[in-house]
């Protein structure tokens, strides 16, 4: 997935150059964020890197760095503007498979998750469950020990369990302290660590499986179609894809007005905070501080 080719003629890159009317955040160094023109709910926005970076597994570690602020801030916004339930956020690499990528261009998804969603229900396939032995040879050939694929300081990679996989391979990567799956809660230090061992995480089942896709995902808040008892933690999940689909090119489609309204209301939110910031730093201002009394 590494070695997957750029479009000649992306359309990413042409609104990274035009920004435009659907753009929502263009200040973060290293991402625009934009309402989606093909909506899968209400509020849903692409985030996608400035540089032509084909998919996750080609991003520097200052561009993940900075994607955590960028999603905090617009998760933010669109809880503060369509109150979701949760949010379902992710992205895929790789041009086959259940996880094909139909623009090879780095976006991430941010879908807002409320009531009647068809929520992540889809990647729960009762026949992609591996048998014992199936599940043996995925651990060895990601070399687990009791479950734990990579760990470091913060952060451990684990297997998911047989019974709960969404596919061959998947695997959990989660804090071994942070007990929260607020996004809003989460530090810079620990998003590294997190980048850290997703990067090496899909080296080994690159190397290992050999899978045709990778799906990778963050689920906060009510997700449809996902145990919550199993998400009070924050988590991302990679989850390698291997059933080989054609699929044809998407045809140009008009922008819906509602995706212009949209970009709108989150620009008008971003607004706010600006203007809340500048309010609360102008107060300070004017504060007089008293003298020390010697």
């Amino acid at each position: 997935m590494k070695n997957q080719q750029h479009h000649q003629d992306c359309p990413f890159c042409q609104w990274v150059k035009e920004h435009p009317s659907y753009l929502i955040e263009k200040n973060n160094p290293s991402y625009l964020s934009l309402a989606n023109i093909s909506p899968d709910s209400e509020g849903h926005v692409l985030i996608i890197t400035k540089e032509p970076r084909t998919n996750i597994t080609e991003l520097t570690k200052e561009e993940w760095a900075n994607l955590l602020p960028l999603l905090k801030s617009t998760t933010n916004k669109i809880t503060n503007t369509f109150y979701p339930q949760g949010f379902n956020i992710y992205s895929n690499a790789g041009a086959e498979g259940g996880a094909r990528q139909a623009v090879f261009h780095f976006h991430l998804h941010v879908v807002p998750e409320r009531e009647g969603n068809r929520g992540v229900g889809y990647l729960r396939k009762p026949w992609f469950i591996p048998s014992v032995e199936k599940y043996q040879e995925i651990e060895k050939a990601l070399q687990v020990e009791q479950g734990i694929v990579k760990d470091n300081e913060k952060i451990i990679a684990k297997l998911v369990e047989r019974e709960q996989a969404s596919d061959y391979g998947h695997l959990v990567i989660t804090s071994k302290e942070f007990n929260s799956h607020d996004l809003n809660q989460i530090d810079i230090k620990t998003w590294t660590q997190m980048g850290e061992l997703l990067r090496e995480s899909i080296e080994r089942i690159e190397q290992g499986l050999n899978p045709s896709s990778l799906r990778t995902c963050i689920f906060l808040g009510k997700i449809g179609g996902l145990n919550q008892a199993n998400n009070s933690q924050f988590q991302i999940h990679l989850i390698p894809r291997y059933k080989s689909q054609g699929h044809a090119a998407k045809e140009a489609i008009p922008i819906p007005p509602e995706v212009l309204e949209v970009a709108e209301s989150l620009r008008e939110a971003e607004s706010e905070i600006v203007e809340k910031k500048r309010k609360v730093e102008q107060l300070e201002s004017q504060v007089e501080i008293p003298p020390k009394i010697k």
